[in-house]
């Protein structure tokens, strides 16, 4: 069983990871970590509970560890392709790589936490109640961080909504 458990999950944990950290080294030491405590602990999981929602909420708690370990700035992954839809042309790229990087500086605004709820919920289209889920926080906090965060970020461009 362990195998095929981790067959059937290791891609998701370690994406999400390296979207996490934007560092592909970090996130597969993450990835091994979180195997190691979910096989460890599987037995704690209760049977209504989503497997890929603990999941979920392991690699989270992991990833804000190692950001706050580092004691710097996130390193963003360099490609946010599967955020933005793919053009052709120099154009387009240039485009793209400047909306990116917009993004990144907005985001490097906010705290590690904030930064990763609008992360979670905007750019990886998560519904509240399943980041609420994977963080531990209730949907009321989280609703109130990311409100809270957006008034920021708005002040520092004006088509952020």
């Amino acid at each position: 069983m362990t195998n095929a458990f981790i067959k059937k999950h290791v891609d998701y944990i370690y994406h999400l990871a390296l979207r996490t950290l934007g560092n592909a080294p970090e996130a597969e030491e993450v990835t091994n970590d979180v195997f190691m405590k979910a096989i460890a602990k599987i037995a704690q999981l209760e049977t209504s509970s989503s497997i890929k929602s603990w999941l979920y909420a392991i690699t989270y708690r992991m990833c804000i560890d190692r950001i706050r370990a580092r004691k710097k700035t996130v390193q963003v992954e360099e490609s946010h392709h599967e955020y933005f839809v793919e053009g052709q042309g120099a154009d387009h790229d240039i485009v793209q790589s400047e909306t990116v990087k917009t993004v990144d500086d907005l985001l490097s605004l906010l705290s590690y936490e904030d930064a990763l709820l609008m992360r979670m919920y905007y750019l990886q289209e998560n519904k509240i109640k399943d980041v609420a889920e994977a963080t531990g926080l209730s949907e009321e906090n989280i609703k109130s961080r990311l409100f809270r965060a957006r008034k920021l970020l708005s002040g520092k461009i004006s088509f952020v909504k």
